[in-house]
């Protein structure tokens, strides 16, 4: 009788496991990247995992909240914190912490990554990036929306390579930061044309693509380089990625990963990375993507020195 409660308090417990759900824990707004991509997989994670799957969003203080709030909770594997460059500018900037962004959340498997693409109001008269410094010029300065570090970066860069004002103008919600630039209100921003509605928007002529910031075109889409229009590319940071606390056990670890790979190889996958603008998955191990943080680190560093990126 005894072995028979064990066995099915075994089984209840087990059964409870499965019940509980698996949060994937974002710094960023719906509609950001890798929200947009989480989304559209989500069916994929709940039938890899056998359990339900729920997106947890938590803009604000270019990550900081989020980060917060998941450093709070157990380590314990059911939650999943994304996360992107945000974690390195964190451990450049921020001394105050009571956490250390980088050696407290360690890497599990990176996620998707896009390049972004410059784009702007209709109304601000860019179409090309030599009108950021006519409008520059005519204004004293441009303004530029951002709902993130990454893209605070972007807009950094883009000052220092052009030599004009730029000024930043935040957003908590990539929706309302969209509806100022089609209206006028802001000038421009960068995103990745997976991001939310950008295609959409794009095609309805409520954005104008301006320019492509790394190397290669975005298939299905005509827009050039900013080195195809005489200018250097952007460092875009546009990666996003699975991580768990430190102190989260190396078997839980290790089976996130696994079916994390499985979900990333499915054909739900496959599809929904092979349309046009929408980000690709990005194989790089755990230690790969580490190596790619302290990369970024040394950038963010040399970014923050005056006269860089110039």
């Amino acid at each position: 009788m005894r072995f028979l409660i064990a066995v099915a308090l075994s089984l209840l417990a087990s059964l409870a496991a499965a019940q509980k759900p698996l949060t994937f824990m974002l710094a960023s707004s719906v509609g950001s990247t890798s929200d947009t991509a989480l989304r559209a997989l989500q069916p994929a994670f709940e039938s890899e995992l056998k359990r339900p799957v729920v997106i947890a969003n938590v803009p604000g203080a270019l990550g900081l909240l989020a980060m917060q709030k998941y450093m709070a909770l157990p380590p314990d594997g059911d939650t999943v914190f994304i996360g992107t460059t945000a974690l390195a500018f964190m451990k450049h900037a921020r001394n105050d912490l009571t956490f250390d962004p980088m050696a407290d959340i360690t890497p599990v498997h990176a996620f998707v990554g896009a390049g972004h693409v410059l784009l702007a109001s209709p109304r601000s008269g860019i179409s090309k990036v030599a009108d950021i410094r006519a409008l520059a010029a005519k204004n004293g300065r441009v303004t530029y929306g951002s709902t993130s570090f990454m893209t605070d970066m972007i807009a950094m860069q883009i000052e220092r390579q052009l030599g004009v004002k730029v000024e930043i103008v935040r957003y908590k919600e990539m929706p309302q930061m969209f509806n100022d630039i089609a209206s006028g209100e802001v000038d421009m921003s960068s995103q990745t044309v997976g991001s939310g509605s950008v295609a959409g928007l794009i095609a309805q002529g409520k954005l104008t693509p301006v320019a492509v910031l790394g190397d290669k075109r975005v298939e299905g889409f005509a827009t050039p380089t900013m080195k195809e229009q005489g200018f250097k590319r952007v460092e875009d940071f546009g990666w996003g990625g699975f991580f768990v606390h430190a102190a989260t056990p190396l078997a839980a670890k290790r089976s996130l990963e696994q079916a994390l790979v499985r979900v990333l190889s499915s054909e739900a996958a496959a599809q929904y990375t092979a349309k046009p603008g929408n980000p690709k998955v990005l194989w790089i191990n755990a230690a790969q993507l580490r190596e790619l943080q302290f990369a970024e680190l040394a950038l963010i560093r040399e970014f923050s020195q005056p006269g860089a990126a110039q």
